[in-house]
This record gives C-alpha cells, structure tokens and sequence, in this order.
C-alpha cells in the first residue's frame, strides 16, 4: 500500500514539474529569444502601420532583404509540417505545426511589437495572409464570441471582467493539461491500453483541450504598457492553430480505435471528444457528417479530412 502510495506522490510530482516546466518556458523563453535577436539583428525601429512613410520604409526593408520570400517559404514549411503529420499519422509533426503557426503572437510577453522586430520577426510567417488582404487576418474574430459574451454578462453586473476572463481561462486550461498529464502517467505506468479515468471521464483529449483552453487566454493577453505596437491580431493564426490540434485529436482517435476497437469504442461511447455539449448541439454539430456521408461519427481518414475542412 504504502509503495503504491508512493508510486502515485511520484507520478503526480512528474506531472506537476512537466507542467510548470512547459508553461515557464513558454512564457520566459520568448522574452529571452526576442532580447537576443534585439542585440543580434538592426530591425525597423517603428511601427509599420503607423502612417503612410512608415508603410514605405517598411516596404522598402521588406524588399531588401527578401523578407516576403522568406515568409512565404516559411509558412510553406510549417503547412508542409502540418500535412506531413496527417499523411503520415505522426501526430508530433501536426502538433509542431500548429503550435510554430501561433508562436508568433508570443511576442506580446517580449512587448516586442514592432513590425518584425526581435521576437516579432517571426510575423514573416504571416505575410501571406495579409499579402491576401489585411482584412484577412480578422477572418478568425468570431473566436472573441465568448470573451465578448462573458463581458456583456459582465457589463449588466457593472464590471467588465477581462482579466478575470484570461486567468480563469490560463488556469483552467494549465489545470486540463496537468490533470490529463497526471492520469495519462499513471496509465503508462500501469500498462493499461486506454486512459479512461480521472479528467478523462468527461474529455478524451484534456490536454489539447488544456492547450487549446490555455493559449486562448495567451491570445488574450493584452499589456497596457505597451511600447511598441502590431496593427494585426493574431485571432486567425490561433483559429487555425486551434483547428489543427483538434484535427491531431481526431487522427488520434482513428489510431486507438484500429490498435484497441472494442474497450476504445466503449471508452469514447460514454465520454466527450473535448467539450461536454447538450444533446441538441452535439446533433446540430454533427448534421453535415450525416447528410453528406452518412455517418454518425469519424471511423475513417476521410472523414476525419472532411470535418477538419468544414
């Protein structure tokens, strides 16, 4: 009794130190990368979207050093990383994808804002959106909905909880993480095939969803001490960050239930994909999959393309 104890304090102690590891360095890594590419590199010192010549000079710089073809071929890459981890079945790939599609907005902890400034330079992986049309990047906006819902809700009572709004999303989403790390763990080291306990009664994927939760409130960060400034928002960049994730979980799923069947099957029959949703919004949800092909839930690559299309 008292080594299983023991087992489980250990356990939990390697989530936890996984957990704070990961979270510190993708809060402290960022502002010590964007201090060495600020001594290391002479970057615009200005805001691009400023006035008209600063748009100028910004062209200008783009152009001299080949900065748009550089943006291209790195978005290529990343979207190549993306496909790659789908074709393949590698989640790692998909899942790096995903998060190099967003790592730019971390800039903001840097209060590197400048147009391709330090930590900034990574923006470059953007320049093809707003080569489209700048208008583009906004295409992700719907994503404020529930931030801007929990402040009208908020403005009846008064108060506007942004604040609140981003800890308790951070929070929940590091508490999702290191809940599903935790039990996920202890599944290995019991050398069971399917997690099926803990956070995971009610999500199949907690710590996407943790992710996926978490970097919502980053997206949400917002510092008024600013001292510099970016005129785009990173809304469309999270969007589909967020879909790729999800799309990882549903590659997932398709390999558990070949190599399981029966007990994944089951497993997935009494628990929710990500987030626990009424009946009616689950059957509204899944009305394309079963006019278009007939089916009630992913069984196969197809179909997982599909969904992740729509």
């Amino acid at each position: 009794m008292g080594l299983r104890l023991a087992q489980k304090v250990l356990l939990i102690a390697l989530a936890v130190v996984f957990t704070i590891g990961l979270t510190f360095a993708s809060l402290e890594l960022p502002g010590l990368l964007d201090a060495f590419l600020q001594r290391s590199f002479a970057f615009p010192g200005f805001d691009h979207g400023l006035s008209e010549l600063n748009l100028s000079k910004t062209e200008l710089y783009v152009q001299q050093f080949h900065i748009r073809f550089i943006g291209y071929l790195c978005l290529l890459l990343v979207v190549g990383l993306i496909v790659l981890g789908f074709v393949t079945q590698r989640t790692a790939l998909s899942t790096v994808g995903a998060v190099a599609l967003f790592l730019p907005a971390f800039g903001s902890f840097a209060l590197s804002m400048f147009f391709l400034a330090g930590l900034g330079f990574l923006r470059l992986l953007w320049i093809p959106f707003t080569d489209v049309s700048p208008s583009v990047m906004e295409l992700g906006g719907i994503i404020c909905v529930p931030h801007d819902l929990a402040m009208y809700v908020g403005s009846l009572f008064g108060k506007y909880p942004r604040h609140e709004f981003m800890a308790v999303c951070i929070g929940t989403g590091l508490f999702l993480f290191l809940s599903g790390t935790i039990a996920w763990f202890y599944t290995r080291f019991r050398k069971h095939n399917v997690a099926d306990f803990f956070v995971y009664r009610i999500c199949r994927h907690p710590q996407y969803l943790g992710w996926i939760v978490w970097s919502y409130g980053i997206f949400l960060f917002r510092n008024e001490h600013f001292k510099k400034t970016w005129t785009y928002p990173d809304s469309l960049p999270w969007l589909l960050s967020a879909m790729v994730i999800i799309g990882v979980s549903m590659m997932e799923e398709l390999g558990m239930k070949k190599r399981f069947r029966d007990e994944y099957e089951a497993f997935a029959r009494r628990t929710h994909f990500m987030f626990p949703l009424p009946g009616l919004l689950k059957r509204i949800a899944r009305l394309p999959a079963r006019f278009i092909l007939r089916i009630e839930s992913v069984e196969k690559r197809r179909h997982q393309s599909f969904v992740f299309i729509r």
